[in-house]
């Protein structure tokens, strides 16, 4: 909540300057500082740069898919908590978005309920260091009989 004397940082990743304007001024009601990446090379930038509690990913950047940031991110060791914002999120983009440690996966246009909850979780875990994502369970040796293995399931195909 605003005026707890938690400082939290955010960094906005999105292109849709409308949408960025809502985020930020609810974040700012609620206490948080955001800065603004309009694309990917920037955040990309940005977050080599500067430290951040947290960051909101777009999936769909002008220049590189979000996902492409987020995999840059964890390949030189940033683990800094991810959620993703996402107009047309896939089963498939969430699944592999979780896989690479992302705390949330929401769906524009986006709830402020959601995007206070985020906050607070961020503020809670800000004395736990940043931790690589726990490795995916072992895949079953053999699929069950009713399942076809054309579901795009993950877990067992």
């Amino acid at each position: 909540m605003a005026g707890t004397g938690d400082s939290v940082r955010l960094l906005v990743v999105d292109d849709d300057v409308s949408f960025v304007t809502f985020v930020c001024t609810a974040l700012e009601k609620l206490g948080v500082a955001a800065d603004v990446a309009l694309t990917g090379n920037d955040a990309g930038l940005r977050l080599k740069k500067e430290a951040f509690r947290g960051v909101l990913l777009d999936l769909n950047l002008p220049d590189m898919p979000g996902m492409d940031v987020l995999r840059a991110m964890r390949d030189r060791g940033d683990f800094t908590p991810v959620a993703v914002l996402t107009g047309a999120g896939t089963v498939v983009t969430a699944v592999e978005a979780m896989k690479l440690g992302v705390v949330d996966f929401l769906e524009k246009p986006v709830r402020l309920a959601k995007l206070t909850a985020l906050v607070e979780s961020l503020r809670s875990s800000a004395s736990q260091p940043a931790s690589p994502p726990a490795s995916p369970p072992a895949r079953p040796a053999h699929r069950p009989s009713s399942h076809r293995g054309d579901l795009g399931c993950q877990a067992c195909c």
